[in-house]
């Protein structure tokens, strides 16, 4: 029989050797690894600040080279503009009936919507008028309001854009009624044909008409570059001081386009109330700078008015 030969078996010295060797290896590996996440880790880092610088370079850019979107507002104006808690979070501002006219005028053509839907005929504005001042409405103006004037019978009568019908034809009206009106003018439109002119502006004021602005060119502030909307707001509150020589402190967001941003400027450029084209109603009245108001369309009649007004005014 041939004789197995049994391996050597190993001494002790020979094994620390071997383990000796395998923990270095363990400790190169495990250098080398940590050494790889902190290189990782840095160039994460240095990605991410290069696409952060990159993006700010992106927005100047858009903003500087006049595409901003609506709502972004140039780096130069943000420091002014202050951040506005809407009244609605805090309180309830007292509910009043403010009836949003624009044309008095016959119009009849339905085809025309715009147009159509902004007219009430002269006839009609008399007989609404005569039911409100029948059922014992008054009107009070936007200061009287603001100092707490307003009684259980307050009413609020506005005219937008300031055509040349709120002169000849809701202008006598009023003062027939003995009612007081409130006109908000486009600044860039005083003087243009089929507008109001700067001496009928001015008539009006000095027999207690409140005149407020409809800004420069009527235009939707949310839709136009937002680094314009200072001087729509600024540029027409300013002309229309200069016609009647008296503070402008009302104003009307034409197509009632605002948000949170536009507030704040109306109020930084010195408005003390703003009207929008939102209808009035339960819960509506939260914010001087954002007033509801009842809609008159054509052909409404004056007792149907009547009741829209009480609604409101029975409002708590």
């Amino acid at each position: 029989m041939k004789k197995i030969k049994r391996r050597p078996k190993l001494t002790k010295k020979v094994l620390r050797i071997i383990l000796a060797g395998v923990a270095l290896v363990v400790l190169i590996v495990a250098l080398s690894l940590v050494a790889f996440s902190k290189t990782v880790s840095n160039d994460r880092t240095n990605h991410s600040g290069q696409s952060q610088s990159a993006s700010g370079n992106q927005s100047a850019t858009s903003v500087s080279s006049g595409k901003a979107s609506a709502f972004i507002i140039p780096p130069t104006d943000i420091s002014n503009i202050k951040k506005i808690v809407p009244p609605a979070k805090q309180n309830k501002i007292p509910s009043i009936p403010v009836l949003e006219y624009h044309h008095i005028r016959d119009f009849t053509d339905k085809s025309d919507g715009n147009n159509y839907y902004t007219s009430v005929s002269p006839a009609l504005f008399q007989s609404q008028m005569k039911y409100l001042k029948n059922a014992g409405y008054r009107t009070i103006s936007w200061d009287d309001y603001l100092a707490g004037k307003k009684t259980a019978k307050s009413i609020i009568i506005t005219f937008d854009d300031g055509d040349e019908d709120a002169y000849t034809q809701a202008y006598p009206v009023l003062q027939n009624f003995g009612f007081q009106g409130v006109f908000y003018v486009i600044a860039g439109f005083i003087n243009q044909p089929d507008y109001l002119t700067a001496d009928q502006i001015k008539e009006m004021s000095n027999n207690g008409m409140t005149i407020g602005s409809h800004t420069l060119d009527h235009c939707d502030l949310t839709k136009i570059d937002q680094s314009a909307v200072p001087n729509e707001l600024s540029a027409s509150k300013a002309a229309i001081e200069n016609v009647i020589g008296k503070p402008v402190t009302n104003f009307c967001y034409p197509f009632g386009g605002y948000n949170k941003v536009i507030i704040s400027m109306v109020e930084q450029a010195g408005y003390l109330t703003a009207t929008s084209t939102r209808e009035a109603g339960p819960g509506a009245f939260q914010n001087n700078l954002a007033i509801p108001r009842v809609t008159v369309p054509p052909g409404l009649g004056a007792s149907t008015l009547l009741q829209r007004v009480a609604g409101i005014e029975g409002e708590k």
